[in-house]
């Protein structure tokens, strides 16, 4: 009681610091940091404590993380055992997946309405701020209405990785996703109002006038071009601007890196397509072959994930929200600061491993209800993942010595 009335006393005259003379966006402020110190205090006071186990067993590991609750005061403890409601085995959006993706998870948000105070605050954040800087009516209705949708997803998600695939160019070989999948219950009308609403602003000039020093605003815009397999779907281009490699400079060495590797990440598209039901998104560095993940969902033959024998246990736990991944859903992440050598050779050095990378890492968030409220986090890889992560790290090294070796020893011109 006392310790709350504090925490909101002091956070109210925090955001005062920070008004801007614009009443909408001050008085959001002010709600936002004493609803965060009262929510903070009386989570103080649900918490009981938190646990943590690793266990090793030849080789495997299986890690495990549990946040504990004795009361129900907060918004957060509600919320979690609200989510233990919800929870149960993989959801269908998920079971249809292809079953060649290389990693997957799904998710069961929260109904909208346990968000609608934080939406609002949200909103009037955003749009306070709009007005503040003289950003004209029709942006500011875009801005707002983008805020309002990261609270509006009406039930499980679904997300997954495609194959790997490698891009010659120029620059070297490229070693990437051929595409990015989400799979969600929302209209398509939503999603792309969503998407023709990030158009619109990336063309603002009242926009572009405010972020002018840091030249951070990505442009996107609508494409005319129809996808093999997926014809019906509504496409976007979007390129990000090459300052923003720029904020990598922190990093120190890794960060010439970054910039050395950006056409790796500057550029891109997002296709949006209903197949029975489901609004589905799927995205990519290249155009060609965004629509395949498409094509295999219409395709009524195709083998999914809920067909996956590996899989049928992971499927059937219940679970808030859970997800898989293969050893190649690494090498995106490490190639482009390695030999262009290492993604041409990736495949073949996959299938060298002892379990050709088949074995995944599975990750699981679940709740347990009772007396205690318990918010559990756990991971189990095992130790085939292991050996495999281990001997595609050698045959690399390997591969880049041969590389290294092959260099020095060709002749050079006097």
């Amino acid at each position: 009681g006392r310790q709350i009335r504090s925490l909101k006393l002091l956070a109210s005259v925090g955001a005062r610091q920070f008004h801007i003379d614009e009443p909408r966006f001050d008085r959001a402020l002010t709600d936002l940091a004493v609803g965060a110190a009262e929510e903070l205090g009386e989570l103080s006071e649900d918490f009981e404590g938190a646990r943590g186990t690793l266990v090793e067993e030849k080789g495997s590991f299986h890690a495990e993380f549990a946040l504990r609750f004795r009361g129900d005061a907060s918004w957060t403890t509600q919320a979690i055992r609200e989510a233990g409601k919800l929870q149960g085995a993989a959801p269908a959006v998920f079971d249809v997946l292809p079953s060649s993706v290389r990693s997957a998870s799904y998710s069961r948000p929260l109904p909208a309405e346990r968000f609608t105070e934080l939406k609002n605050l949200l909103v009037d954040l955003v749009g306070g701020y709009a007005t503040s800087v003289k950003i004209p009516r029709a942006e500011r209705v875009d801005l707002e209405s983008l805020a309002a949708e990261l609270f509006n997803e009406p039930g499980p998600t679904a997300q997954a990785s495609g194959p790997l695939v490698v891009h010659e160019s120029k620059d070297g070989a490229e070693l990437a996703t051929a595409w990015e999948l989400w799979g969600t219950s929302r209209p398509k009308a939503k999603v792309i109002a969503v998407l023709d609403g990030l158009v619109r602003l990336s063309a603002s000039r009242a926009i572009a006038e405010q972020v002018k020093e840091d030249k951070v605003l990505p442009v996107v815009t609508k494409e005319r071009i129809k996808l093999a397999g997926a014809p019906t779907a509504q496409v976007y281009h979007w390129q990000l601007p090459k300052e923003i490699a720029d904020l990598a400079e922190p990093l120190g060495e890794s960060s010439s890196s970054l910039e050395d590797k950006w056409h790796l990440f500057d550029d891109g598209y997002v296709a949006v397509d209903t197949i029975d039901g489901t609004t589905w998104v799927s995205w990519g560095l290249r155009a060609e072959g965004l629509g395949e993940p498409f094509r295999i969902l219409r395709d009524k033959s195709a083998e999914r994930v809920s067909r996956v024998a590996a899989l049928s246990g992971f499927r059937a736990r219940p679970a808030v929200g859970a997800a898989f991944l293969h050893v190649d859903s690494l090498a995106p992440v490490v190639a482009p600061f390695l030999e262009d050598s290492f993604a041409r050779d990736f495949s073949k050095l996959l299938e060298s491993t002892p379990n050709h990378g088949r074995t995944p890492i599975t990750y699981f968030v679940e709740v347990r209800s009772g007396a205690v409220l318990e918010l559990r986090f756990t991971t189990d890889i095992p130790a085939a993942f292991v050996t495999d992560a281990a001997a595609l790290v050698t045959l690399a090294a390997d591969s880049w010595k041969d590389d290294s070796d092959s260099d020095s020893e060709s002749p050079v011109d006097d």
